[in-house]
């Protein structure tokens, strides 16, 4: 706008219009490519990495050990159903800040709207059972707020932990290990965190 405004200030130079001008544009572009590439490599909604970036960085940057941390929010369909997408995003973004307030070191993705995975980064399960259990317990205990009005259900997350074995090819491996293990706990219990 700046450079828009001082192309109309010089209107009677066409050279500095077109300079202000070739700079607004310039500036417009960038801005187009930043948020581009910040909504590849980030979730719009939480700011945690994607889903696409969890791809990208189990191609190459895990290191040989960790664990990695599956997190479900339990019934997230009938939150959904119950509240609205507006009010589920509200939820989702607080419960987003509750596990980054755990301080666990680990790298965040939102996989799915309602499933996000931790990769603790040379830690091994049960370091990263601990870390998942206290995200769960603090979630569990926690009373969110919606428009000044406290939410009537509890809010709950499922979690699950896998550490990297040697014989695993790769993170998918690991990935389905802990996803199966917390698919089938949560089969019959939810607000629980399972070790595959």
């Amino acid at each position: 706008l700046i450079s828009v405004g001082l192309a109309m200030f010089y209107a009677d130079s066409p050279a500095a219009v077109a300079i202000f001008l070739a700079a607004a544009s310039l500036i417009l572009l960038l801005v187009s490519v930043h948020s581009f590439l910040y909504g590849l490599l980030r979730d719009a909604l939480t700011g945690v990495y994607s889903r696409y970036t969890y791809y990208r960085h189990a191609k190459s940057s895990f290191p040989l050990k960790y664990s990695l941390g599956v997190i479900y929010i339990d019934n997230y369909d009938k939150i959904l159903i119950a509240y609205g997408e507006r009010k589920t995003d509200m939820l989702t973004k607080m419960i987003v800040n509750k596990i980054k307030e755990a301080d666990t070191g680990a790298d965040i993705y939102r996989y799915n709207n309602d499933e996000f995975i931790l990769i603790f980064k040379n830690e091994n399960k049960k370091q990263g059972r601990e870390y998942l259990e206290n995200i769960r317990r603090s979630i569990a205990g926690s009373e969110f707020i919606l428009g000044r009005k406290p939410v009537k259900e509890v809010i709950t997350v499922s979690a699950g932990v896998s550490e990297k074995k040697r014989s695993d090819a790769d993170a998918e491996v690991v990935l389905a290990r802990t996803r199966e293990k917390v698919q089938k706990a949560y089969k019959f219990t939810q607000n629980i965190t399972s070790e595959a």
